[in-house]
């Protein structure tokens, strides 16, 4: 069951975390955030504004994402694991905003094992948590 989202605001190098609700630990979710935070691109502080966290619906890590603004899905997303693990975008467009980090195709495959899936039925699995929790 994944956590509830959490919003995240940066300024400069401390954040400012509103928890909603949640069934995971906080403290690895505001870390979560911060580390995917920092990866993003100079000039992208709307993104940065938006950022959310959820835990891996079907394995290890959190999610942070940007929703879309059409549907509940979404726009942008990063897993992370831990701070000795580099995060992996999700998809292109995540990766363009944080091009240090590898997409999560080019992970390894006990990377994806941890991770609880291959790229594409992960990616299924993300969006579908996070447009449950929308909904609710």
């Amino acid at each position: 069951m994944a956590c509830r989202p959490q919003r995240g605001v940066l300024h400069g190098l401390s954040a400012a975390i509103i928890v909603f609700t949640c069934g995971c630990s906080g403290y690895v979710r505001t870390t979560a955030v911060t580390a995917i935070a920092r990866e993003i691109q100079p000039g992208s502080s709307a993104v940065v504004a938006n950022l959310e966290s959820s835990s891996n619906p079907i394995g290890e890590g959190v999610i942070v994402f940007v929703r879309a603004d059409s549907d509940c899905a979404p726009r942008y997303a990063w897993l992370w694991l831990n701070d000795r693990t580099p995060g992996y975008a999700m998809d292109r467009a995540s990766q363009a905003l944080t091009p240090r980090l590898a997409t999560l195709s080019d992970a390894a495959p006990a990377t994806l094992k941890r991770f609880g899936s291959e790229p594409q039925a992960l990616r299924t699995a993300v969006r579908d948590a996070v447009c449950q929790v929308a909904r609710k």
